[in-house]
C-alpha cells in the first residue's frame, strides 16, 4: 500500500504498525485502532482495511481465533472497497492457514482458491506462489498427492529463475521440501535424494533457521520411512 498522500501522523502510525507487528502486540493494536478511528472519520476504506487486517494478524500470532476471524472479516469488506487486491489475497491466504490449522480442509481450500483468483486477476504473482505452496501442503495432508504436486509445480515454475526475488531461497526450499515429503508419502523415493542435494548445494547457505528446520524435519521423515535409522 502507498500511504505517501497521508499526513505525517498517519504515516507514523503506519510505520508503528509495520515495525512493531512482530514484537509488540499491545503497541501494534494501539496504532491500528488509531488508524481505524481516523479512517472512519474520513470514510477512507484503505486506512480502515489496513487497520483491521493488521489487528487480525496480531490476534493470529496470539492464537486468538475468534478475534482473528472477526477482524479479518471486517478488513476484507474495506480492502475490497478500496481495491487493495494484494491485501485481499493475503487475507484469504491467512484465512486458509487458520482454517486448515483448525482441521477444516475444505474451507481452507476455498479460501486459498479465492486468493488465487484475485492473484490471477490482478497479476499478484508473488502471493500466488505462496497460495500454490499452501494448496500443495493442504493436498499432501489430505492424501491428494497428484493434486499437491500440480500446485507445487506451478509455484516451482514461477520461482525457478527468479533469483532476484527477496524470498527466492525460502520459497524454493519450501517447494522442494514439500515435493520431497509428497513423494515419500507416495512411496516414490527415486528423486528425493537429489532434491535434498539440490537444497544443500543451491539454497542451504542462504537459508534462515526456520528454513533449515523444515528441511531437517523433511529429511528425518524420509530417512525414517526408508529405514535409514542412523541418518
Amino acid at each position: 500500500m502507498d500511504f505517501s498522500k497521508y499526513n505525517e501522523i498517519v504515516q507514523q502510525w503506519i510505520d508503528g504498525v509495520l515495525s512493531n507487528s512482530n514484537t509488540d502486540a499491545e503497541l501494534t493494536l494501539k496504532y491500528c485502532n488509531d488508524i481505524i478511528d481516523y479512517g472512519l472519520k474520513l470514510d477512507d476504506p484503505k486506512l480502515v482495511g489496513f487497520g483491521y487486517f493488521h489487528i487480525a494478524q496480531v490476534y493470529y500470532s496470539l492464537n486468538d481465533g475468534n478475534q482473528f476471524f472477526e477482524n479479518i472479516s471486517k478488513s476484507l469488506s474495506y480492502l475490497e472497497k478500496a481495491k487493495q487486491w494484494e491485501y485481499v489475497a493475503k487475507a484469504y491466504n491467512i484465512l486458509g492457514i487458520t482454517a486448515l490449522n483448525r482441521g477444516n480442509a475444505p474451507i481452507a481450500f476455498d479460501y486459498y482458491l479465492n486468493g488465487i483468483t484475485y492473484c490471477r486477476k490482478y497479476n499478484l504473482h508473488d502471493i500466488e506462489v505462496i497460495l500454490n505452496i499452501n494448496c500443495g501442503v493442504l493436498n499432501i495432508q489430505t492424501g491428494r498427492y497428484d493434486d499437491a504436486l500440480q500446485f507445487l509445480d506451478k509455484a516451482y515454475k514461477y520461482m525457478y529463475n527468479r533469483t532476484e526475488e527477496p524470498n527466492y531461497h525460502s520459497y524454493m526450499i519450501c517447494i522442494y521440501q514439500n515435493i520431497a515429503i509428497c513423494n515419500v508419502k507416495r512411496g516414490q523415493y527415486n528423486e528425493v535424494d537429489e532434491i535434498f542435494r539440490t537444497i544443500s548445494k543451491k539454497h542451504w547457505p542462504h537459508a534462515d533457521y526456520i528454513d533449515r528446520l523444515g528441511v531437517l524435519c523433511a529429511e528425518a521423515f524420509y530417512y525414517h520411512k526408508t529405514g535409514q535409522t542412523e541418518l
